[in-house]
């Protein structure tokens, strides 16, 4: 992996940390781990190890004018994003049985989105369904987690209440990204150093 991936994944990681991880004001002694490992020439390896207490405190801190303020990601109109029709489809998705949404079978790639139990599940296989796979992206979320984060007041979601609930929910893998060169692992455990 080059030096410039390297960096922008590290950066990713620590950009993505309050959504995937912030508890609340008590203590649950939960950590948040994010590893980039490099399979290439330059077996480079990255592990970010944060205590969700950490996190809760820092996010109420972080004022990014005029985007992030108070735990919450502000998304304006001019944005293109309609806020009030994304909580209104995830209402009826949340009430919805299990089951396969969405399947796109190309040529290029495969996606899957489900909902499973208590999680939303999504996949995207680069190659599509005939070709191994050169890129796999696999995210598994818990339903609570993206209740949370769409309970903010109109105008934005709530990062605080999305990484509280995270923090309340079960232990595992959220996120893990493979290309073939290297492998991207965000999860929740409650081990102060990861394996």
């Amino acid at each position: 992996m080059n030096r410039r991936r390297t960096i922008a994944l590290v950066c990713l990681s620590l950009a993505a940390a309050p959504v995937l991880a912030a508890a609340g004001s008590t203590a649950t002694g939960k950590w948040l781990h994010v590893r980039v490992e490099d399979r290439s020439g330059d077996g480079e390896s990255v592990r970010v190890n944060l205590p969700l207490d950490l996190i809760a405190t820092i996010l109420p801190e972080i004022d990014v004018a005029p985007h992030i303020r108070d735990g919450r990601v502000v998304i304006a109109p001019e944005q293109g994003v309609e806020l009030g029709d994304l909580r209104a489809i995830w209402q009826q998705v949340r009430q919805a049985a299990d089951g396969e949404y969405v399947r796109v079978d190309g040529t290029d790639e495969q996606v899957r989105v489900r909902k499973a139990g208590r999680f939303l599940e999504v996949d995207v296989h680069e190659g599509g369904a005939e070709q191994a796979a050169s890129e796999k992206v696999a995210v598994r979320m818990p339903l609570e987690v993206l209740d949370a984060l769409f309970s903010a007041p109109e105008g934005g979601v709530d990062l605080a209440a999305a990484v509280e609930a995270l923090a309340a929910s079960d232990l595992g893998e959220l996120v893990r990204v493979e290309d073939g060169e290297s492998t991207v692992r965000v999860w929740i455990d409650d081990s102060p150093e990861a394996p």
